[in-house]
């Protein structure tokens, strides 16, 4: 049993991708919040290798995480690089701060006495890179004193620390020198406390933004658990005396509040941080998506920020989770300097788009590696190299993406101190574990950063824009003549997609044998060369023999299977491969019945290409589409996100308890038209259980959610409804439902139409049209048994 999601490039006819959490151009937009639980949240970004770092409030460790991008922090690494000694509890509001050339994290922490025990210690580590290297305890900051929040800050060479310290008005913000980055200097100076009509409670969380002479102190006021959680600001002149009272003036009421239009509430603890390229200001906060929440999870939003005319922070007001929002400036762009390199060297250039460029990728060993390419969700993507070239001709290096079969790309001559822009495309995986390398080609060109565009969750290529580019051809005359893909007849004459490593799919396309032999379509292929049988991986093939043929390579050809099925040169078939694990089926012109169905281990992974043998043949419609599978064999719900209900694996099946409304969805899924299918089992109580699809805005409460509901129900029926916040039947049918009985069922919905099979997958129980929500989420849900799902399996549908 397996868990998988793959998300493969481009439909020509764009596949939509409208899941919560995922806008619809997913490199321009994107929306609040940015993790599902992120309270206190910290954000830095370092210069110094193009990472954002973040922390927040786990309770118990030191958890840093890393990003290439400021909204995919919580797909980036993550590390716990401190667990505080034993009797150490409430370890609160971290932060992550570069003094010095040295890593420090300040955290709050209690010894177990309650709150006069509380206080902030720092652990430091020496190391450049702060998920190596050792982390050491230099103590608690302030040794007698009890408090919380703390923070520091640098200013006229002079090291500040801040925190909320308890006092007879519960908390209130004290800054201090310090002589290095772990001891005092001077005395604490109480600078705020709550003294005002809209303050409440305490003044914590106290955070510095510098700007044009100023020094501003945002500060949360009211506590965590009311909707009320604010943000307040103190200001002084940075040549003030930091240290004095009197230097800081508070603002006339808060600056950053709850609003109720938006839906978002309890804006409080607050850090700053800057777009890639460092045009922006960012605000970093955590809130709640609805009203009563309190001091839980408090997922972390960022939202960037501008500047009043007499040069105060206007933060605005909280971003709507239901609105896309810009991306921060350069947020996709990762500069050459910050990849890892081997036989290349920096070159500073004030041209560059961060001052530097690598070049003298001139040897056999040279390369440029892009690693921890955060992208935003998996699918295809247009990679844009910045690059220049004055070697006086046009030049090349060889591309590799997450380990595919290197493909050239082509710089122009244009100069060395001209930029230019060439772009390939292919495709990622959602995070952080993307890697692109360079190596050397035809003579000689530096570049200077890479950025990616998102195209589509899936792939195709039609061939109506004239050209082929983004295929490698392995012998034969290919090329593009009427809207088609075309290649002479020859003996084992193939072309692969650049950049494609793919697992479970989708592929497909119309396939026309001109005369005799066999034509089909490559997957899951590595090391292709010139040679009829070079190459690893599986051929579904159109022979004119009057069959459909299944074989595999591995620098030689083994047959696997065949089936009977006519086959007439001229005429153009449409084919159809489904692979998911160990499974392959192959499709012709019926795309709902397979011809061929067969079994192989060989190859788990790997491009997709096209190939013949003896015939001449075009191609076209070329399409690859997403599968996803979960069959809870590892045991875990790895990227389920619930909402109501103990949801758990039990048996080797995802079982709920008995609730109203409880429901789980595959947040990073996303299918418009889709078959979507698995196997329910009610195991007690009365009510409905079934499948989710067409999903966003998901929340916990029955009926909190966008989307289509398919169920089973005790009652003895099988209905299909929707959800706008509210329940909406649509229809139903009659069908004896036995609770302890499990129940496959399918929906297949393309475009409007909408069918529900159950256990008889050729004859659906429910056809209708609805034109309510056109793509979305999958999941599962129950309305009042307790029951078990297993054996998920979803495609997309063309």
């Amino acid at each position: 049993m397996r868990k998988t999601m793959t998300l493969l490039f481009t439909l020509w006819m764009a596949l939509s991708l409208a899941v919560a959490g995922v806008a619809a151009s997913p490199t321009t937009d994107f929306n609040n919040p940015v993790n599902n639980i992120g309270a206190d949240p910290w954000m830095y970004y370092h210069d110094n290798d193009g990472y954002y770092y973040f922390t927040r409030t786990t309770g118990d460790n030191l958890t840093i995480w890393r990003s290439r991008t400021m909204t995919g922090i919580d797909s980036g690494e993550q590390k716990v690089v401190w667990t505080p000694p034993s009797g150490t509890i409430d370890v609160w509001a971290p932060e992550i701060h570069f003094i010095g050339g040295k890593w420090y994290i300040y955290y709050t922490a209690n010894t177990g006495c309650g709150d006069s025990c509380r206080g902030v210690y720092v652990v430091e580590n020496t190391s450049a890179d702060p998920f190596t290297g050792t982390w050491t305890g230099k103590g608690k900051v302030v040794g007698s004193g009890a408090g919380l929040d703390g923070s520091v800050f640098e200013n006229g060479g002079t090291l500040y620390f801040l925190y909320a310290g308890y006092d007879s008005n519960w908390s209130s913000i004290y800054i201090a020198a310090m002589s290095n980055p772990w001891t005092l200097s001077t005395s604490l100076t109480k600078i705020a406390t709550r003294d005002q009509s809209w303050e409440s409670d305490l003044a914590e969380g106290p955070e510095v933004i510098k700007r044009n002479g100023k020094i501003f102190i945002s500060y949360s006021t009211f506590p965590c658990w009311s909707d009320d959680y604010r943000l307040g600001m103190l200001t002084a002149a940075d040549t003030a005396n930091l240290l004095s009272t009197s230097s800081w003036t508070k603002s006339s009421g808060p600056v950053f509040q709850s609003s109720s239009a938006n839906n978002v509430y309890g804006t409080g603890h607050n850090s700053f941080t800057k777009s890639k390229d460092g045009t922006q200001d960012w605000l970093v906060y955590h809130a709640n998506t609805g009203t009563g929440q309190g001091c839980g999870p408090r997922p972390t939003r960022v939202q960037q920020f501008m500047w009043n005319t007499n040069g105060t922070p206007n933060f605005g007001v909280p971003a709507s989770p239901t609105s896309a929002t810009a991306v921060p400036a350069g947020e996709f762009r990762i500069e050459a300097e910050h990849a890892a390199l081997n036989n290349a060297s920096i070159n500073y250039k004030s041209g560059a788009s961060h001052g530097a460029v690598v070049g003298y990728i001139d040897y056999s060993d040279s390369y440029v590696l892009f690693k921890d390419i955060n992208a935003p969700a998996a699918g295809h993507y247009k990679i844009h190299v910045r690059y220049t070239n004055g070697s006086g001709a046009a030049s090349t290096h060889h591309v590799s993406v997450n380990g595919s079969t290197a493909f050239p790309i082509s710089y122009s001559n244009i100069g060395w101190e001209t930029y230019g822009d060439s772009v390939f495309e292919t495709q990622l995986k959602k995070g952080y574990q993307n890697t692109i390398k360079f190596t050397k080609g035809e003579h000689y060109a530096e570049i200077d950063s890479i950025e990616l565009e998102w195209v589509g969750t899936a792939y195709g290529d039609n061939f109506n824009d004239g050209n082929a580019n983004g295929w490698t051809t392995y012998d034969g005359t290919w090329s593009v003549n009427s809207g088609a893909y075309g290649v002479n007849s020859g003996a084992g004459y193939k072309a692969v997609a650049n950049g494609t490593s793919l697992s479970d799919f989708v592929y497909e396309g119309d396939v026309k044998i001109a005369s005799g032999g066999d034509a089909g379509l490559l997957f899951r292929v590595s090391e292709p060369a010139v040679g009829g049988d070079s190459l690893k991986g599986y051929y579904a093939a159109l022979n004119t023999n009057n069959t459909v043929v299944l074989g595999k390579f591995n620098n030689s050809w083994t047959y696997l299977t065949s089936a009977s099925f006519t086959v007439t040169p001229g005429t153009t078939y449409h084919m159809k491969v489904v692979a998911s694990g160990t499974s392959i089926k192959i499709y012709v012109t019926n795309m709902d019945t397979p011809v061929v169905t067969f079994t192989d281990s060989s190859y788990s992974s790997g491009g997709i290409g096209l190939r013949t043998f003896n015939s001449a043949v075009s191609f076209d419609n070329l399409v690859a589409t997403p599968v996803f599978a979960d069959g809870f064999g590892d045991n875990n719900p790895d990227g389920w996100a619930t909402y109501g209900g103990g949801w758990g694996i039990s048996g080797g099946a995802y079982s709920v308890n008995a609730g109203s409304g409880y429901k789980s969805v595959f947040s990073s899924s996303s299918f418009s038209n889709v078959l979507y299918e698995g196997d329910v089992r009610i195991t007690s109580g009365g009510g409905d259980a079934g499948l989710l699809f067409r999903v966003t805005d998901p929340a916990t409460g029955a009926d909190s959610l966008k989307g289509y509901y398919a169920a089973i129900n005790t009652g003895g029926s099988v209905i299909l409804g929707k959800f706008n916040n509210n329940w909406t039947y649509i229809t139903g049918t009659s069908m004896t439902i036995t609770t302890g009985t499990t129940y496959h069922l399918k929906v297949v919905a393309e475009g409007t139409r909408i069918r529900v099979y159950v256990n008889d997958m050729a004859t659906p129980k429910i056809d209708v049209t609805d034109t309510s929500f056109p793509s979305g989420s999958l999941g599962a849900r129950v309305s009042g048994p307790a029951a078990a799902f297993d054996n998920f399996y979803a495609e997309s549908r063309t």
